[in-house]
């Protein structure tokens, strides 16, 4: 296996396997403990990890505002101005009104619990009530004009700002109105676990005390394999860094675990991701096909 060699100075070959075809519909792809899961249109087809089963699930909707939970166990979306949560195991969907009819961005834990954002404010939306909707005061982007990005968490953290580099900032869920946290960096997630970037100074990890310092330091990157394209989950409390052609896989404190060599040449921008025990991953290329590998 390709992760028993922590030590290689490169990354390292692994067999991608196709599971999937490709597809010419707009798409969301996710895995559970059983398969990946590729939503299109009103629908999911579930994809095995391995024996090559497909089985599909239908939604009550087009999936153009939607989530799905860090587990593949749920998925969110709006349909007609309303909030609408499915329970993929099942297939039953629960509906829910929401404060407007368009989010910008939603969210979803294991438990069916939606975090929605739209221009300024955020909502909390769980089985039995309503947290929000709250206006937080956003930091300015450091790049363009206007307010930074603001956008939805789960657990502990009700949303966070991403586009104002050293004057993010995170709000803290429960009370009669979410707390501001300084974080002085870019917010990483794995499911409610929060990592802080703070550029030339290293990595933090939140804690419910503050911030602690981590043991890895990954500003290096990958040098030769292509940009970084993304940040995900790796695992239960991982995260795995995409570049064009190469993942670096990371422990929860942020140490380098193993690369390997991703299907995807420079300048292609697949998307890559994890099973909830970190023991699998995918890729799902631009034309919607999907490959797993077992690091």
């Amino acid at each position: 296996m390709a992760c028993l060699d922590a030590r290689a100075s490169a990354p390292q070959p692994v067999q991608w396997t196709p599971i999937a075809p490709a597809t010419t519909d707009l798409f969301n792809v996710f895995a559970d403990a059983a398969g990946v899961w590729r939503c299109t249109d009103a629908s999911c087809a579930h994809h095995a990890w391995s024996g090559g089963a497909v089985r599909t699930r239908t939604l009550p909707c087009a999936i153009r505002t939607f989530g799905s939970s860090p587990h593949g166990t749920h998925v969110a979306q709006v349909c007609d101005g309303k909030l609408v949560v499915t329970t993929l195991a099942t297939g039953r969907s629960s509906t829910h009104e929401l404060p407007v009819a368009d989010v910008a961005e939603l969210v979803v834990d294991d438990e069916g619990t939606v975090t929605a954002t739209y221009d300024r404010s955020v909502v909390r939306v769980t089985a039995t009530a309503v947290e929000g909707p709250f206006t937080l005061d956003v930091p300015r982007d450091a790049v363009v004009s206007g307010s930074a990005e603001l956008r939805p968490a789960i657990g502990p953290w009700l949303a966070y700002s991403d586009g104002a580099f050293s004057k993010e900032v995170a709000w803290r869920s429960g009370g009669a109105a979410p707390a501001a946290v300084p974080l002085h960096g870019g917010a990483l997630f794995n499911g409610d676990q929060m990592w802080v970037s703070l550029m030339a100074s290293g990595y933090v990890k939140m804690t419910a005390t503050g911030p602690v310092p981590v043991r890895g330091d990954v500003r290096g990157g990958l040098p030769g394999y292509g940009v970084l394209l993304d940040d995900k989950p790796w695992g239960p409390d991982g995260l795995l860094a995409h570049y064009e052609q190469a993942v670096l896989l990371l422990d929860h404190e942020l140490v380098p675990v193993c690369s390997l060599l991703t299907p995807n040449g420079k300048g292609q921008s697949g998307r890559l991701g994890s099973d909830p025990t970190g023991t699998r991953l995918y890729y799902a290329a631009v034309d919607g096909s999907i490959s797993i590998a077992t690091p």
